[in-house]
């Protein structure tokens, strides 16, 4: 809510402004609360004031400005589409006249911010990239929209194709946002630094990034609720990138029941809704509870069939936000007994469809890739593909491209080969690593190579706790068991069975049938010298 002291002070100043060196001081106020606050209807007649006495005052730069300031109180809502192109039209027929280049810079940023809502990939590029070639020709008068600008393109820059470069501009922008008490935006920034930070394994910043955020207790206190929520749930993000699902479940749950209220007053906060309750589907997934997995799946399913939430949400969040149900979807599917690809083949086409426009959590792809059963024209496209989440378990694509290969000669030690080199892979997570070491322990069983698996899996022995994903930890239990009976332990046989038990209790039939081959395939090698 609008702090009405400081809204009343700044409508009174507004109302005395009689010169352009006067609008200038008063403008920058009305820029701060306008940033800080979104959707608000107080603020957004303030904007009307200023653009009133902006086109009285013939400040054609300020003009344009407030245009923009407008727009953002109208973001997020498919009903506002029509109104923000007039503004758009206004912004760019004055800053074209005027020859002001960084209004038409800004103007850009938001043709591109409103074309990827609308879906327009291609046009929402142009766009972004139109405006950062003006800004570099601009005189670098106006700072808010100069990180305004780079802001928006660094965004489309890491989206697109994780590009590290980004970090160095967004923080600059931290720096310009945190000192010029642009709070929401300060937030945002900090909260994405934090993302790329863990993606790309930079842990000691991304620990400092969240500090910045929840261990300054003034700083995030004086934030209103929603801020709040956006910061909770970009630090949830940042640890469900790296498999930490307890910390991830509590940070997204907490935003979640920030937001949750505010969605029966208004529906601009409907994609963070959506987005938290597909994040906590992950999570619930990958920790076993999938009756809670697909309660969550439910909600959103009912969201999404309110056309009230959809205004809220653009094109590419919706397809998104399909995509990742259908990811979860086929995780649980393809854990539970009887399971056949042959039943699930739609959803399997509609996640196939999906992957390429898509951010796919690395885990639920890569388990979508093993048992999908893709044929090798599928398997060759999607290696081909420049997605960031694709291109992060690429060795894994590889892998099952070779498995479906008919070509038992090179097929073994290929495997081995594309598992053992993925330590060379950029920004592996633990938990990815102990994914595909998972994989590689398989082959080497599958090759006698039964020494091998014991070192390959020691590293693993007390970091148990550490893998949050359930069916992976009992798998990874069972295999060092596997690996240590292989090298001489003769309790191997009886802690597999405490892992299968495990199996049964969390409803993974398909892990415990596997578990339960490996076992008979042990007493059949006990048997055979008998």
């Amino acid at each position: 809510m609008v702090n009405i002291d400081v809204f009343d002070t700044i409508k009174e100043k507004l109302s005395l402004v009689e010169t352009k060196d006067d609008f200038k001081t008063v403008f920058k106020l009305v820029q701060i609360l306008a940033s800080n606050e979104r959707s608000n209807k107080d603020v957004m007649a303030l904007l009307d004031d200023g653009i009133r006495k902006a086109v009285f005052l013939e400040d054609n730069e300020s003009l344009v400005n407030l245009y923009g300031l407008k727009i953002l109180q109208l973001e997020h809502l498919k009903t506002n589409i029509p109104t923000i192109s007039e503004l758009l039209i206004e912004m760019h027929k004055i800053a074209k006249k005027y020859d002001y280049n960084e209004g038409l810079a800004f103007y850009y940023s938001f043709v591109w911010y409103i074309e990827k809502f609308k879906g327009e990939q291609v046009k929402s590029k142009q766009a972004i990239l139109k405006a950062i070639e003006i800004l570099s020709q601009a005189e670098k008068k106006n700072e808010y929209v100069y990180h305004f600008v780079r802001y928006s393109y660094a965004i489309e820059q890491w989206t697109t194709n994780h590009d590290e470069d980004c970090v160095e501009i967004f923080e600059e922008c931290l720096l310009y946002y945190y000192n010029s008490n642009f709070h929401r935006s300060a937030v945002q920034t900090l909260g994405l630094l934090g993302i790329i930070y863990q993606q790309t394994q930079n842990r000691k910043k991304a620990s400092n990034a969240s500090k910045q955020v929840f261990n300054n207790n003034y700083f995030f206190d004086q934030q209103p609720e929603d801020v709040k929520a956006i910061a909770y749930y970009l630090a949830g993000v940042s640890q469900l990138l790296e498999h930490n699902l307890g910390q991830a479940g509590y940070l997204c749950s907490e935003s979640y029941n920030l937001l949750n209220n505010k969605l029966h007053h208004s529906n601009f906060y409907s994609y963070y809704i959506a987005r938290l309750l597909s994040h906590l589907a992950i999570v619930h997934a990958l920790q076993g509870k999938l009756e809670l997995s697909f309660e969550n799946i439910t909600k959103i399913e009912d969201l999404l069939d309110d056309d009230c939430i959809k205004n809220g949400m653009g094109n590419n969040s919706i397809e998104q936000v399909y995509h990742t149900l259908n990811l979860i979807k086929f995780y649980v599917y393809s854990r539970l007994f009887g399971f056949k690809v042959e039943k699930v083949q739609t959803l399997i086409s509609k996640i196939y469809q999906g992957i390429s426009n898509n951010y796919s959590d690395s885990i639920l792809l890569s388990e979508f890739i093993l048992n999908a059963k893709l044929d090798s024209e599928q398997l060759k496209k999607l290696t081909n593909t420049t997605n960031a989440s694709l291109q992060r378990i690429k060795h894994i694509l590889e892998y099952t491209l070779i498995k479906s290969s008919n070509n038992l000669e090179i097929k073994t030690d290929s495997l081995i080969s594309i598992l053992s080199k993925k330590q060379k892979i950029k920004n592996f997570t633990f938990i990815e690593e102990a994914h595909s070491d998972l994989l590689l322990a398989q082959e080497l069983f599958s090759e006698k190579r039964y020494a091998e698996i014991s070192s390959l899996l020691k590293q693993y022995e007390n970091r148990l706790h550490q893998i949050e994903v359930l069916e992976m930890r009992i798998f990874m239990e069972a295999f060092i068991q596997v690996g240590a009976y292989k090298n001489g332990d003769p309790l191997g046989p009886a802690l597999q069975y405490m892992a299968i038990k495990k199996c049964r209790n969390h409803g993974f039939s398909r892990l415990e049938n596997k578990l339960l081959n490996y076992l008979q395939l042990q007493h059949k090698e006990i048997a055979r010298p008998i």
